[in-house]
């Protein structure tokens, strides 16, 4: 199991679905570069906001978006319905 200290996420976003805090993130694979390659947004969990679970990533070529891209920045996620957009 991943655990979220040292994974170096980059504009998160918490979002409280169901009692469960979710946190929706970019992150960066080339920190010592002075440009960002950001392919994925991260998706982890917690019950106390203390301890995260590591729970899937989120590719933009599985969006709208359609295409990858290394400019996966800022991220949110709402519910409708039962359907999380």
């Amino acid at each position: 199991m991943k655990n979220l200290l040292g994974k170096g996420i980059c504009d998160p976003h918490i979002r409280i679905f169901n009692n469960k805090a979710y946190l929706y993130a970019s992150h960066d694979l080339s920190p010592e570069n002075s440009g960002f390659v950001m392919p994925d947004w991260w998706i982890w969990s917690s019950d106390d906001l203390v301890h995260w679970q590591y729970e899937s990533s989120l590719k933009p070529e599985d969006t709208y978006i359609g295409e990858p891209s290394n400019g996966c920045w800022a991220t949110d996620v709402l519910e409708k319905g039962g359907r999380y957009y």
